[in-house]
């Protein structure tokens, strides 16, 4: 879950480091999400690629360092 606090979130360098994720997120078209959100300037940390279980997905960062995965089952 994310919450909102005054300090650091400790499980941010902990998630970065494993490759983990804080949420994540379903699309029919994560091609489509991931032109949409780059053309309102968000970067992504890892654009569109095929994952080992049958999707494809993008991987960003909120402004507070929570890590996101958006991703299309193609399988």
């Amino acid at each position: 879950h994310l919450k909102q606090v005054d300090d650091p979130d400790p499980s941010i360098e902990f998630v970065r480091k494993g490759e983990h994720f804080h949420l994540y997120f379903e699309t029919n078209d994560v091609v489509e999400a991931a032109t949409a959100l780059k053309k309102k300037g968000v970067q992504l940390r890892r654009d569109v690629h095929a994952t080992a279980w049958g999707a494809k997905q993008i991987i960003l960062e909120d402004d507070q360092g929570h890590t996101l995965h958006v991703a299309q089952n193609v399988a």
